[in-house]
This record gives structure tokens, sequence and C-alpha cells, in this order.
């Protein structure tokens, strides 16, 4: 989330992908592990249903941080993404969702990385660590999006 936040120069971006992350683990859990598994133990329902309970906190407070966010006043951004990006993490290993869970919520932002990355490597022959505006975002930027759009497109 960090990483997200420090170079993709459109506000709120980094925390709405958390933001989604959340209401996903929240989700997963709600709708698919508690029907699938009507039988566990009293133990891990009640593990699961306390992850369940911080993953929709973590989603509402994710939305008001988002909002916060937009407005360039209440920029908390780096101390506010790394902790929005840990707790993801450690919900979503918590939770049983494992990776796959980090994996469609931060899908198309992972994919755009590797792309760039293969790109910078192989095509245009430098260092993955410089950087340029080769990313999804800027390049929807160069096509006439406006942050706006391109902040509910990547959500």
């Amino acid at each position: 989330m960090n990483a997200i936040n420090r170079f993709d120069g459109i506000n709120a971006l980094s925390s709405g992908v958390s933001t989604i992350g959340f209401l996903t683990i929240y989700l997963l859990l709600q709708h698919v592990v508690f029907p699938s598994y009507p039988m566990m133990s009293e133990a891990n329902a009640m593990t699961l249903r306390m992850i369940t309970d911080i993953a929709f906190v973590m989603t509402i407070l994710g939305m008001i941080y988002t909002t916060i966010e937009y407005k360039p006043i209440g920029r908390l951004r780096d101390i506010g993404t790394m902790f929005l990006g840990f707790t993801l993490a450690y919900l979503a290993l918590l939770g049983g969702a494992k990776i796959g869970t980090i994996l469609v919520a931060l899908s198309l932002p992972i994919f755009d990385a590797i792309r760039v990355f293969i790109n910078r490597i192989f095509i245009m022959k430098k260092s993955p660590l410089h950087g340029d505006y080769t990313h999804l975002h800027y390049r929807l930027l160069a096509l006439g999006r406006n942050r706006h759009e391109i902040r509910r497109f990547v959500r």
C-alpha cells in the first residue's frame, strides 16, 4: 500500500484499494466461509466472527480515510496507508482467506506492476527501479481521464 501511495500521485487510490480488500475479506467470511462450514468448532467460529467484525470496521474506517485522503488538506499518506496495508495483510492471513484474497483485491495493481517491471527490463532495457509514466493510472491520465475517473476505475 505504501508503494502504491508513494508513487501513484492520485489521492485516495491506495486507501481505496485497501478498503476494497477489507470489504472482500468481510464478504468472503460472511457469505462463503460461514455458510460452507456450519459445523465448525466454537473456537474457530468465534475467531472468524471476530475477524469478520474487524474487517467490517476496517471497511468503514477505510471509507472514511479515503474521503479524508481525497482532500489534499487531510493527507496522512504514509502512516495511514501503511497501517491499512499491514492490517489488510494480517486479517487476510488470520481469517484463513490467505493470499487469494489479497490477489483478488489487489489484482489490478499487482498485474500492472508486473507488466511495467517486464516492460522496463525487456523492452525499454533499463532498471525496473527507475520511475517512469508507464503505469496504468499514468496512461489513463495521458488518455485524458481525470483523477476521479481513474480512482473509480482502479477501485
